[in-house]
């Protein structure tokens, strides 16, 4: 039987559920945990009493990262509805109205 390799990121609550669940269950196998705080990573590894390796220490990121992601994706929809948005505005309402 093929084992799925799991690998998590986080030490939180929900990684702790997800840990749990695949250790439980005996086609998946847990390999690979990524946290901000090597201790803190290294004793969830221990909680979970799994077979997995802190793989890396994950740096924060800085405070404006995820804002200006969620403008550029913003813009990026704006963007992409502007075009037929003008192409409707040229249409006569007598076309856009008639029946075919």
């Amino acid at each position: 039987m093929t084992q799925i390799r799991w690998g998590l990121i986080g030490t939180g609550f929900t990684a702790t559920r997800r840990a749990e669940a695949i250790v439980r269950d005996p086609q998946a196998q847990l390999v690979a945990i990524a946290g901000r705080n090597s201790e803190r990573t290294a004793a969830f590894c221990q909680t979970v009493m799994a077979a997995a390796q802190p793989a890396f220490n994950l740096t924060p990121i800085a405070w404006y990262v995820i804002p200006s992601a969620m403008i550029a994706l913003w813009l990026v929809g704006q963007l992409a509805v502007f075009g037929p948005a003008r192409r409707a505005t040229l249409v006569s309402p007598a076309v856009a109205t008639r029946a075919v």
